[in-house]
């Protein structure tokens, strides 16, 4: 597969493959980068909008893949449904690459 042709999947999302690099990729970014990064990363907070539901998702994320799940839901619970939704997503889409 030629570079372009897979970076082009990967940020489209348009394949099973695509999918899971970007998922890679994205948690090893948020893997790398200090939490304190992530304070003021909210769009909505910038907005001037001081609920949203999805404030707090990245900084619950950065909490999960740092090994502090209770901490993460305290940020915000809808990382729960998130976290087991994209996890279903994902394995699915290792299925498809292994099985194909």
């Amino acid at each position: 597969m030629h570079t372009k042709q897979f970076a082009w999947q990967v940020l489209t999302l348009g394949t099973p493959s695509g999918r899971v690099m970007a998922w890679l990729a994205a948690t090893a970014i948020i893997l790398m980068v200090p939490f304190a990064w992530l304070t003021n990363l909210s769009l909505w907070q910038r907005l001037g909008l001081d609920w949203a539901p999805s404030i707090g998702l990245t900084r619950a994320y950065w909490l999960v893949v740092h090994g502090h799940p209770l901490a993460a839901i305290d940020r915000n619970v809808l990382i729960i449904p998130v976290c087991m939704i994209g996890l279903t997503l994902i394995a699915l889409d290792l299925r498809r690459i292994y099985t194909s």
